[in-house]
């Protein structure tokens, strides 16, 4: 099986994502955008979303919170006067309905 090159620059820019529990943030972590059939998704791994160990299913916090938002900030190139900056707003996602399969 050919595995396709990505050819979007989507790809190319990891994006930071924070898990939070309401305003407490949980921790931090990477993600990226990914482009397929005109839609774009966002792909990070299972912890960041679950706040969850990967073998032992145990909450990562201390307290056994777990994210019910994903603060992701997308950076973007923004074109002025002056040139070129590079702005990256944050945006919270909700966490809902995610399968844990514990």
């Amino acid at each position: 099986m050919k595995i396709p090159q990505l050819k979007d620059m989507l790809s190319w820019v990891p994006i930071l994502a924070r898990p939070h529990f309401g305003a407490q943030e949980l921790a931090f972590g990477t993600a990226f955008l990914y482009r397929h059939s005109e839609k774009v998704y966002l792909i990070t791994n299972w912890h960041n979303v679950t706040g969850r160990e990967p073998v032992s299913y145990k909450p990562k916090h201390s307290l056994c919170a777990v994210p019910d938002e994903l603060v992701i900030a997308i950076p973007y190139d923004t074109k002025t006067e002056a040139g070129s900056t590079i702005a990256c707003p944050s945006t919270r996602t909700p966490i809902t309905g995610f399968p844990y399969g514990l």
